[in-house]
């Protein structure tokens, strides 16, 4: 089963500049996932991915590092893990009643990024946010979340062995060289802040991360400063947003308990619109994706006629 692999062309290349890997099809009992991790797996999300892993296989591959013998911890991909998992025991059980093994053996393997040399869990936990980013159902929220988490995970040793304070790309020697200021030639150019780096690694302009920091602090109620505040307060904090948001996620859930994903996702009650959507994607026709991209197109649309009445 082949897949494209979009982190290679949008994870940023610091991160791929200091762990080697390469994409392959791996056994499923391969892979390790706690439990812990296992349990936040979210069923209506699952739902809407089934249909289009069954119908175009997977686009994107998961991601995993080496563990003790041939064991691959998970990285990013518990929903499609999970797909491909639920996909080869229902063809397990149709090979034990039939002796038809095409789809146990379609669904024996799964495309995944193999990280071959040992990483610190920090940078793991990079990767799983860059790659987590590139959903474009996050919500706004989260992603600021992240930005703050980000932020701490850079001022750990474990990272700032990586990307030291004279910039925070991984770069190769002739690079470093190209990049040194004339007036500062054992430097590598003008330092840079922490807000600065963390716009690197996510792919964004400074200011989006100042205003991802605003928004955390007036979720959570007190300052969020990137730039000042150590490690383990940014970590604090990002854990007190992530709580919070969870807590809003499932009290909003218990309020509109019975809808679709699809109305979840337009925040909406369900009427015509939804149920149509609803439709095609039992049928297939749509892929979470599609949805999504709709609902985006949808908002601009309405953004755009709102601007032309003003």
């Amino acid at each position: 089963m082949s897949a494209l692999d979009p982190m290679s062309a949008t994870m940023r290349p610091a991160l791929f500049a200091v762990a080697q890997s390469n994409v392959r099809d791996i056994p499923l009992e391969t892979l390790v996932v706690p439990e812990e991790r296992r349990a936040l797996v979210n069923e209506d999300f699952l739902a809407l991915l089934e249909p289009s892993i069954e119908r175009v296989g997977l686009e994107c591959p998961i991601g995993a590092y080496k563990g003790e013998g041939v064991s691959w911890h998970l990285i990013w991909g518990l929903h499609r893990l999970v797909v491909f998992e639920r996909k080869f025991a229902a063809g397990l059980r149709r090979f034990e009643e039939s002796g038809d093994a095409s789809e146990r053996d379609r669904w024996a393997k799964i495309p995944c990024r193999l990280f071959t040399k040992p990483i610190p869990p920090e940078l793991a936990r990079l990767f799983e946010i860059e790659e987590n980013l590139l959903r474009r159902e996050i919500s706004s929220l989260e992603r600021s979340t992240w930005s703050v988490e980000v932020g701490n995970l850079l001022k750990t040793d474990a990272l700032t062995q990586l990307w030291p304070d004279g910039d925070s790309r991984a770069m190769t020697d002739n690079q470093m060289t190209e990049n040194q200021n004339p007036s500062n030639p054992k430097g590598g150019g003008r330092k840079k802040g922490w807000i600065q780096k963390v716009a690197e690694i996510l792919g964004v302009d400074h200011s989006a991360v100042r205003r991802h920091a605003k928004k955390i602090s007036k979720l959570i109620g007190e300052p969020v400063d990137i730039e000042n505040d150590s490690p383990e307060e940014l970590r604090r904090k990002a854990q007190l947003a992530s709580k919070m948001i969870a807590e809003q996620a499932k009290a909003k859930k218990k309020k509109h308990r019975g809808k679709s994903i699809t109305a979840h996702l337009f925040d909406r009650d369900p009427d015509p619109l939804i149920a149509w959507i609803d439709r095609r994607v039992k049928k297939g026709d749509m892929t979470l994706a599609d949805v999504i991209a709709y609902r985006d197109a949808l908002v601009d649309f309405v953004r755009d006629l709102e601007r032309s009445k003003s």
